[in-house]
């Protein structure tokens, strides 16, 4: 357990719904990930050690019970309702001599019949946007729930050591609204974990996220989705190409206008993209918005096997101060 007053966040898990490797799959990422533990992704989720306990940041993980020892875990931070985030809550409720608090947004339908039947799982009232808890005794730390853009009601967190030191947990989110990036943009920040569960979608290349990182990587998704998307590719290409002209000069005249967050990044061709990514980011829009938030160090996380794929095929698309996150890896706030 640390002492004094240091926090240590580790990534207890970083994929997406579908994990790493994903079944019968044999991508690039697939296949490393069964050759090498290290490269496994399990649900996305968290953990927060001090010297006054554990806490978790969601649950998606379904052996709980036996990660954690008796009275270890002090509470939970959830950030919304999705099974792939909630499923663990299901087998640690039936615990015994022990209750644990559940923190977490305003939902009123929650997860399965855990309101119903919730056993040692002590629901609070759920998060006001930018409400801030302080968790654990003397040697805790603090936390703000901050309103993430999802299909269900979610919350990212800010946590704070005792000495001031931040890390922003942003997962499962289109983008970011303005109220949470301004507010992002006006502290310090140590590390801010975000969502990037998709490679770089079918954008215009006018677009500013296109332009400032397109250079340093192979454009061809090809080997991602296999013959249909490269196929896809292809007539997107060419559609665009008809039009180059007219669309240069339009994508110049909207340049210093404002896009809906989340939205402005997709591609008006492609419904299917479109469609996909209104609840996650996608790997350009993670860099611009990390950009934007200038941390000390940036991770990506809720990762699927289609981003790893991606990188590993574009080694230099992340800046020096970006990376994926990885299972296991341990940051510290002092």
């Amino acid at each position: 357990m640390m002492q004094s007053t240091a926090l240590k966040f580790t990534f207890l898990g970083t994929g997406s719904s579908s994990q790493v490797p994903v079944y019968n799959c044999f991508c690039p990422a697939c296949q490393r990930a069964r050759w090498d533990k290290a490269f496994r992704r399990r649900p996305c989720s968290a953990m927060i050690e001090t010297s006054a306990g554990k806490w978790l940041i969601d649950s998606g993980l379904t052996d709980l019970t036996e990660r954690f020892f008796a009275y270890e875990l002090k509470g939970i931070l959830q950030t919304h309702y999705h099974a792939d985030h909630a499923q663990g809550l299901l087998q640690l409720r039936w615990g015994v001599d022990a209750t644990i608090p559940v923190y977490g947004p305003v939902d009123e339908v929650g997860f399965a019949d855990l309101y119903k039947h919730p056993g040692i799982l002590d629901f609070q009232p759920g998060f006001t946007p930018f409400e801030v808890k302080r968790l654990g005794d003397s040697y805790g730390f603090s936390v703000m729930a901050l309103p993430l853009q999802h299909s269900r009601p979610t919350v990212g967190y800010l946590i704070s050591s005792l000495n001031g030191e931040s890390l922003a947990y942003l997962t499962d989110t289109a983008g970011l609204s303005a109220e949470v990036m301004q507010f992002l943009s006006s502290i310090p920040l140590r590390y801010v974990v975000l969502d990037c569960s998709y490679p770089p979608s079918d954008l215009s290349p006018q677009h500013d996220a296109i332009t400032k990182y397109q250079p340093q990587c192979d454009s061809s998704t090809d080997a991602l989705d296999g013959h249909d998307v490269g196929m896809r590719n292809q007539s997107v290409q060419q559609s665009h190409s008809k039009t180059s002209g007219a669309h240069s000069a339009k994508s110049r005249n909207q340049t210093n206008q404002d896009e809906p967050q989340g939205e402005g990044l997709l591609s008006q061709k492609d419904d299917t993209i479109k469609q996909k990514t209104k609840n996650h980011n996608d790997l350009w829009a993670a860099l611009d918005i990390l950009e934007q938030l200038s941390p000390e160090k940036g991770f990506l996380t809720h990762i699927d096997h289609k981003v790893d794929t991606y990188i590993m095929q574009n080694p230099h698309v992340l800046p020096e101060n970006v990376a994926l996150a990885q299972d296991n890896l341990s940051l510290v706030l002092r």
